[in-house]
């Protein structure tokens, strides 16, 4: 029994690791797996899947970070969306943050973006306000400049 078991554990760490890089999408097209590959050689766990537009989206984690990139069908890239611990947002957009909100607020989720259009990088923060059901949802520029 015992050889049995671990014969299936051993089967079941194979498949995960065999997994790793293993798209689920059914019909992805070659250009944005190759552009993907030469962008993010280090991506694990990458999953597929098209969006809205027939935008393609791959869901991975790289550097010990949540990513996604979003390609075209062509395989032109077209933003990277990075989740971030919010110990990581940059003093100077989480500075901006606070002052734009006042007191009473504070950083629930931040993500990092680069972009292949303008602006090409800045920081989405999700706002709450302590004891209240208030939020915002803020961009803003590595430089503190608030878009929204």
């Amino acid at each position: 029994m015992k050889k049995l078991m671990l014969l299936a554990f051993a089967a079941a760490a194979l498949t995960l690791v065999a997994c790793q890089k293993s798209n689920f999408f059914p019909h992805l097209p070659s250009e944005p797996q190759k552009t993907f590959s030469e962008m993010f050689p280090n991506a694990r766990f990458v999953e597929w899947e098209q969006e809205y537009g027939g935008l393609l989206k791959a869901e991975f984690y790289q550097d010990g970070y949540e990513k996604e990139a979003w390609f075209s069908q062509d395989g032109t890239w077209l933003r990277t969306k990075t989740d971030l611990p919010v110990r990581m947002v940059p003093a100077v957009v989480s500075d901006a943050a606070m002052s734009l909100l006042g007191s009473g607020w504070y950083i629930d989720d931040a993500d990092h973006f680069l972009s292949s259009e303008k602006p090409v990088e800045y920081y989405e923060l999700d706002c709450e306000k302590r004891f209240t059901e208030m939020e915002a949802r803020l961009r803003i520029l590595p430089d503190g400049t608030v878009l929204k």
